[in-house]
């Protein structure tokens, strides 16, 4: 009950701004109210663009494009139902303080799904998403502190984010 509440909260906070700006590194084409099946095969460069431009443009810089683009990334995940991204509680504690970090494990997630779709696996997927967030989360700028993501960066570096991974999102 609670993962349904937290992604209908994050939901209307997103679809608000749910249409892409023109940006010189990266543009997405305009978002329809439903994005059909067809459409979102269409769009999946896009999507891949737009993950990597959220993760490399630091967080305290173009707060309304970072916005529209997260949009967009959201609106894109809802209306691909065959994508199941794992929502469990230990994202709130990685991600506390940090809610820009929610919107970019969402894109680590969907742009590994879109890259390694013949040999996607859940657990990967969640491997990418975390580590798009601990990417973002160690430049350290407009973050706060997290110790959870400082134990994750750690267990990372002693190679056993896998175990991390499985213990936390199966």
């Amino acid at each position: 009950m609670k993962n349904i509440i937290f992604l209908s909260i994050l939901i209307l906070t997103f679809l608000c701004n749910a249409e892409v700006l023109a940006q010189t590194t990266f543009e997405a084409p305009p978002v329809t109210t439903v994005i059909s099946k067809e459409d979102s095969t269409k769009l999946e460069a896009s999507i891949v663009n737009a993950v990597n431009w959220i993760e490399t443009t630091d967080l305290d810089k173009q707060h309304d494009k970072r916005k529209d683009v997260n949009g967009f990334i959201l609106k894109w995940y809802i209306d691909v139902f065959t994508l199941n991204i794992s929502l469990v509680e230990k994202l709130s504690s990685i991600n506390e303080g940090n809610s820009d970090l929610l919107l970019i494990y969402f894109g680590g997630f969907a742009k590994y799904y879109i890259e390694n779709k013949t040999t996607y696996t859940k657990l990967a997927a969640t491997k990418a998403g975390l580590i798009s967030v601990m990417t973002v989360y160690k430049k350290g700028i407009g973050i706060t502190k997290s110790k959870e993501l400082e134990k994750l960066i750690k267990l990372t570096g002693e190679n056993k984010l896998d175990d991390y991974v499985k213990e936390n999102f199966d």
